[in-house]
């Protein structure tokens, strides 16, 4: 069984929202289900493999450890240290890889919690890799 690597240790998901769960099993048509801070889910894998749960929406808070596994106890993973908060979703061009170290907010960067944020790096891809892109 494996995750999406959205999904991993010290990740965090958005509050007041909807969770989806998503991943693989290593066998088709497999009972999944999964649990996080008290919210539940449970479904089956699709013939390919691939699961989609959606748990009920928690406010912010946590650490909590989300905890997916079959029904029949062969397979399970465990993300620990996940939050329930604010997700924000950057990007735009270069720019927005300049760093807060680098900018003049020695303040904010002191008041910050920072085992309270979390970030993920999507790998760059250029226009022309996008679906439906038009080269001209």
């Amino acid at each position: 069984m494996r995750l999406t690597p959205l999904l991993t240790t010290h990740a965090v998901v958005q509050r007041h929202q909807t969770i989806p769960v998503w991943g693989w099993t290593d066998h088709p048509r497999t009972r999944v289900r999964a649990s996080l801070g008290g919210a539940r889910a449970e479904g089956i894998s699709g013939d390919d493999a691939r699961f989609l749960l959606r748990l009920p929406a928690l406010p912010a808070g946590g650490p909590h450890t989300l905890v997916v596994e079959s029904c029949d106890g062969g397979e399970r993973l465990e993300a620990p240290d996940l939050l329930v908060g604010e997700v924000w979703l950057a990007s735009g061009q270069s720019n927005m890889q300049w760093t807060m170290a680098a900018s003049a907010y020695a303040a904010e960067i002191a008041a910050a919690k920072p085992d309270q944020i979390r970030m993920i790096a999507i790998a760059n891809r250029g226009w022309w890799h996008c679906a439906g892109a038009v080269r001209g």
